[in-house]
């Protein structure tokens, strides 16, 4: 998959949609065989980014989160690591601290990135069996770091290694997709699951509900079907 993000830039009042293609016979790492292009609503105009590089392979869709997309990445022959995109800045700014635990585990199975409240969280998979999600109370700050919940991996159904969390719930159950087989809701202080959908593949995306139609042009044309 091409790795994508879609965020709201205060700076401008725009919305932007950020893209980084992949080269010929190349990875989607940021270097000199990519191409990094941001898509403008305000203007309705695609824009490459020059002279842009990092040294990281990016994966999926960023989460946008306090005027920055964020991703799990990889820097070459190193661990996963979180990077961020600037909106306003139009730049790849240093990675962001991953908790302490991570550092003190060398084996993590899966990670995801998500958003909690108003705080980035992750979602783990240790090396002793236990699946861990965490949430950051200052972002950029390694030491605000809190954990969630800590569980065993063994009252989950079967895909261990390729599930993501996707978020937590205010009443403390997780929501995890199953490589985009199955949609889990699980209980980590009860150690109960829940299987949510009968679809045979899907893509899960996190959103907040809003009172303004996406398709601003069908709104249009419903209104004036009405007034006529």
């Amino acid at each position: 998959m091409v790795p994508y993000g879609l965020g709201y830039d205060f700076s401008t009042d725009d919305y932007k949609l950020l893209s980084v293609a992949r080269g010929p016979w190349s990875p989607a790492i940021v270097s000199d065989r990519t191409t990094v292009e941001v898509f403008s609503m305000k203007t309705n105009v695609w824009r490459i980014i020059p002279d842009l590089k990092t040294d990281v392979e990016l994966g999926g869709s960023g989460i946008f989160l306090k005027g920055s997309l964020h991703w799990l990445a990889r820097r070459v022959s190193s661990r996963t690591k979180i990077i961020s995109f600037d909106l306003a800045e139009e730049k790849f700014q240093e990675v962001v601290p991953q908790p302490a635990r991570m550092d003190e585990n060398h084996y993590v199975a899966t990670m995801g990135l998500g958003v909690w409240g108003d705080c980035l969280s992750l979602f783990i998979e240790c090396g002793e069996n236990l699946y861990e999600g965490w949430f950051m109370k200052e972002h950029g700050v390694k030491s605000s770091w809190t954990r969630l919940f800590s569980s065993p991996v063994d009252p989950l159904p079967g895909f261990k290694h390729w599930q993501i969390g996707l978020c937590y719930t205010k009443t403390g159950k997780l929501v995890i997709d199953y490589d985009g087989w199955r949609l889990v809701v699980y209980d980590p202080q009860e150690q109960r699951f829940a299987i949510r959908n009968n679809w045979d593949w899907f893509h899960s995306i996190i959103y907040f509900e809003s009172l303004v139609s996406p398709n601003l042009d069908d709104v249009s044309n419903r209104e004036n079907h009405v007034q006529d």
